[in-house]
């Protein structure tokens, strides 16, 4: 006797849905312990910080007004500054270069740019007030934040950070002092923020 059609669409249904839900969860299986993802393939160009850091912790804020970090907020690259001298001459140190190379990368972020703010944070540092308005000029849009001092049990002047809107800082980059690798430490930080960007549900 030949089987009821209505039986066997139903019967391929059936296993049309089963590959549906069970074929991604193999792939995935054989792909975590397969390990193809182990094959010099890089998942991001920065440092994972680990554990995350809470930014929030140092309590930054810009002209006196606290920072507000949540959904939506912006994504920051931040640069702790070193020393006032560090930021007044050229050739110390890269905090300078690293200002600037952070400027060009939030330049080739395009139409996504605004949802990045560049950050200088100098903690409790005292700097001059005409150093801050040099900055400032020099670097357009370039926010400088005060809060409580770092120190390397929190964030350490040698890297530049990106903080999510939530303020959990993840990945850093070494700071840039040298003019010939400038351009490619900039592409760094620009792959893992534009990868950012592009997967974010928070801001």
């Amino acid at each position: 006797m030949a089987d009821n059609p209505h039986k066997t669409n139903n019967r391929a249904t059936i296993v049309l849905l089963l590959a549906v839900f069970t074929i991604p969860i193999i792939v995935a299986w054989s792909a975590y312990f397969g390990g193809w993802f182990q094959q010099g393939l890089t998942v991001n160009k920065g440092e994972l910080v680990q554990p995350v850091f809470d930014y929030t912790a140092l309590q930054p804020a810009v002209k006196d007004q606290p920072i507000e970090f949540m959904t939506g907020a912006h994504w920051r690259i931040i640069l702790p500054a070193k020393s006032a001298a560090c930021l007044e001459n050229e050739a110390a140190d890269g905090c300078l270069l690293s200002l600037y190379i952070m400027g060009q990368v939030h330049q080739r972020l395009g139409k996504e740019k605004d949802r990045v703010i560049r950050q200088l944070y100098i903690g409790d540092m005292a700097i001059a007030d005409s150093l801050e308005a040099s900055l400032s000029e020099r670097f357009v849009d370039l926010e400088i934040a005060r809060g409580k001092a770092i120190s390397e049990m929190n964030l350490s002047a040698d890297y530049i950070y990106v903080a999510d809107p939530l303020g959990n800082i993840m990945l850093r980059y070494p700071i840039i002092a040298d003019k010939d690798a400038a351009f490619l430490k900039g592409n760094d930080i620009y792959f893992d923020l534009k990868k950012l960007l592009r997967i974010s549900r928070i801001g």
